[in-house]
């Protein structure tokens, strides 16, 4: 199971780089393509929320 959890954060982080490299590069406006980007935040907020907030 760990191994899920892993590669769904791997997709979500790929995707946010996907979806910044086409709005950057390309000058792509597309409203789907920002939201690509929303995954990739999203685990961004979780990765740093793990390392900043002690348990």
């Amino acid at each position: 199971m760990p191994f899920y959890g892993i590669f769904m954060i791997l997709c979500g982080l790929a995707a946010g780089i996907v979806g910044l490299i086409a709005v950057i590069r390309q000058q792509e406006r597309s409203w789907l393509v920002w939201l690509t980007i929303l995954p990739g935040l999203f685990v961004l907020f979780l990765v740093l929320g793990e390392f900043l907030v002690p348990h």
